[in-house]
C-alpha cells in the first residue's frame, strides 16, 4: 500500500504558468505487477494569487477487494511571483479496509501550525514528529507542485524537499536524467520530450513501527522515475509517466487524460 500511495502522491501535477486563472483535470491509472490497482482523478485551480489543489484517488480489481482503499488529498494557498507557492492547508481524508482515516494541516509564517488527525499517533503505531522537525515542511502536493515547476523551468532536477503530511516528516531528493523522448504505447497516451527526474522518498519521523503487507521496510527509500512534460499545448505542466520497482512488482502510473475543468 506504501508503494501505491507515494504513486498516487507522486502523480499529483505541477501546473503551467500560463494566464492568471485557469482550471484543469487529469486522470491516471495505476498498475503493480501488471494488475489495475487504481484510478486517479486530479484537478488544479490557479487564480490570482492563490492555488487549490484535488487529488481523488481508488483503488481497483483485486486490491480494492482487499482493502477498499479511497482517498481525497486536498492543499490551497497563496502564489507569489509566478511559482513561489505558500501553502494556507492540507487535509487527507482516506478509507482503508473499512476505517476512515483523518488529517489537517494548518500553515503560518512558513512552518507548520496545526495538526489534527484521527487516529492519534498514540493509536497508530507511531512517534509523533517533533515540532522542531517542522519549520519550512511544506505539505506533499504544494512541495511537488514547486520542485517540479523549477525542474522544468531551470532544465534540471536537482533539489531536496522537507515534506510534511499529518503523520511523517520526509524528505523527497531529486537528482536529473536527462531528457527522453516517449511515444504512446498501449495505455501511455503522452508522445514527446519529457525532463526524466528521479526521486527518493526517505522517512525522517512518523513511520510505523511495525512492519506489515502494506508496510514493507524495503519500500521505504524506494527509487521513483517520473517524466514531466506540458501534457499539451497551453496545458499544464505535469508528470506523464511514473515508475518504480516495489515489493509487489512493477509500479507504473499512466496520464490517460487531460481537459480543462468547469
Amino acid at each position: 500500500m506504501m508503494g501505491l500511495r507515494a504513486g498516487i502522491v507522486a502523480a499529483w501535477l505541477l501546473f503551467g504558468a500560463n494566464g492568471a486563472q485557469a482550471a484543469w483535470r487529469l486522470g491516471y491509472e495505476v498498475y503493480l505487477g501488471g494488475l489495475h490497482v487504481g484510478t486517479l482523478d486530479v484537478r488544479i485551480d490557479r487564480s490570482e494569487g492563490a492555488y487549490q489543489l484535488e487529488l481523488d484517488g481508488r483503488a481497483r480489481g483485486l486490491i480494492d477487494w482487499l482493502t477498499g482503499f479511497a482517498g481525497r488529498l486536498v492543499a490551497n494557498g497563496s502564489a507569489l511571483d509566478g511559482w513561489t507557492l505558500t501553502p494556507r492547508s492540507y487535509s487527507e481524508r482516506v478509507s482503508f479496509r473499512g476505517d476512515a482515516r483523518r488529517v489537517d494541516v494548518g500553515f503560518a509564517g512558513g512552518a507548520v501550525s496545526a495538526v489534527a488527525v484521527d487516529p492519534p499517533a498514540d493509536r497508530d503505531d507511531r512517534d509523533p514528529v517533533p515540532q522542531e522537525m517542522l519549520t519550512e515542511a511544506l505539505d506533499p502536493l504544494t512541495g511537488l507542485i514547486g520542485a517540479a515547476q523549477r525542474a522544468f523551468a531551470a532544465g534540471r532536477c536537482e533539489e531536496t524537499l522537507p515534506l510534511f503530511d499529518g503523520r511523517r516528516r520526509l524528505d523527497l531528493a531529486f537528482t536529473d536524467a536527462g531528457v527522453e523522448t516517449l511515444k504512446t504505447d498501449g495505455l501511455a497516451r503522452f508522445a514527446g520530450e519529457a525532463r526524466k527526474c528521479r526521486f527518493k522518498v526517505t522517512v525522517l519521523a512518523g513511520a510505523k513501527r511495525t512492519s506489515s503487507n502494506w508496510n514493507k521496510p524495503e519500500d521505504r527509500g524506494r527509487v521513483y522515475t517520473a517524466w514531466i512534460a506540458p501534457v499539451r499545448p497551453g496545458g499544464p505542466v505535469a508528470p506523464v509517466r511514473i515508475e518504480a520497482e516495489g515489493a509487489y512488482g512493477w509500479l507504473v502510473v499512466h496520464m490517460v487524460s487531460v481537459a480543462d475543468a468547469p
